[in-house]
C-alpha cells in the first residue's frame, strides 16, 4: 500500500480549520462533492475517513493537511472532545502525554484514581501516578474527584508531561 501523500489528500478533500470538518471535493461512491467526509467510530467517538482503501483518523488528517507532515507519534484533542478536529484543538504529543489527558479510564475511574472497595477506610479512593513504568502512591481521598485533583496537582508540579 502506498502512503497517502499531501497532494492526494488535498486533491480529494477540503478541510476547514475553523470547524474541523472535512468535505469531499470529488464524487466518491455515493458521496457528492461538498458532503462531510467520514463517519464517527461507534462507541469511541473519533471520526474516521476512508481514502484509497485505508481508514484514517480525522485528527491525524487535519494535522497532515495543515502542516504537510504526519504527526509523530500521536495527535491529542486538547479539550478532550474526540469529534472536535479544529486545528487549534489538536496538538502533536507523545503517547505518555496523550494518556494523561484521558477523562475516563476503561473501568469507569478517572485516570490517576483507584477505588479500594474491599477497604473499610473512610477514604477509599487512592491517587496514583505512573511515570516510566514506576507507580507512586499520592494518598487516599473520600471521592474520586479529590483523588483526581491530587493527581493533576502532581502532574503540574512535575511541569506536565
Amino acid at each position: 500500500m502506498t502512503a497517502l501523500t499531501h497532494e492526494r489528500l488535498t486533491h480529494l478533500l477540503d478541510y476547514d480549520p475553523m470547524t474541523g470538518v472535512f468535505r469531499w471535493k470529488r464524487t466518491k461512491s455515493h458521496m457528492k462533492p461538498g458532503s462531510v467526509a467520514g463517519c464517527i467510530q461507534k462507541g469511541v467517538g473519533y471520526r474516521l475517513i476512508g481514502i484509497d482503501c485505508h481508514q484514517y483518523g480525522a485528527a491525524r488528517l487535519a494535522y497532515f493537511y495543515c502542516f504537510g507532515v504526519w504527526p509523530n507519534p500521536e495527535v491529542d484533542h486538547i479539550n478532550g472532545d474526540r469529534a472536535d478536529n479544529r486545528i487549534t484543538n489538536l496538538r502533536e504529543v507523545a503517547r505518555r502525554e496523550n494518556q494523561q489527558n484521558r477523562t475516563e479510564a476503561r473501568r469507569g475511574h478517572l485516570p490517576g484514581t483507584c477505588f479500594h472497595k474491599s477497604d473499610k477506610r473512610a477514604k477509599p479512593w487512592a491517587a496514583l501516578i505512573q511515570i516510566d513504568g514506576r507507580k507512586r502512591h499520592l494518598g487516599y481521598f473520600k471521592t474520586a474527584t479529590e483523588a483526581r485533583h491530587r493527581y493533576l496537582q502532581e502532574i503540574d508540579a512535575m511541569g506536565g508531561f
